[in-house]
């Protein structure tokens, strides 16, 4: 019901640290989409981010090699998106467990 999308040009430091957040949301209908951008094939930053993908099939990591900016990843990364409602995730922030309950209450 909510695709989170999280574009990493720097900070993949945090990754350790965002993703779990996000895996340990009490509202379980989410995918998380994890764009690099700015990096060349098969970085060091995707290898890191692939690892979550291959951990849960929720998660999926693309390879936006060409992609210049945070704008423009998210403009690309919209396009991949299974659900209609979309929340942003920067690679260092941290989610409370209720994050998506609380804001899909309102919805």
């Amino acid at each position: 019901m909510i695709s989170i999308l999280m574009p990493i040009y720097n900070g993949i430091d945090f990754i350790h640290e965002s993703v779990p957040s996000i895996i340990n949301q009490t509202f379980g209908d989410w995918e998380l989409i994890i764009g690099i951008n700015g990096h060349p094939p098969f970085s060091n930053v995707y290898m890191v981010a692939k690892q979550y993908e291959l951990q849960n099939s929720k998660i999926r990591v693309l390879d936006l090699t060409d992609i210049k900016g945070k704008s423009n990843a998210l403009n690309v990364m919209v396009q991949y998106c299974n659900y209609d409602y979309v929340a942003l995730l920067d690679v260092d922030d941290i989610w409370l467990p209720n994050k998506l309950m609380q804001q899909i209450y309102y919805l």
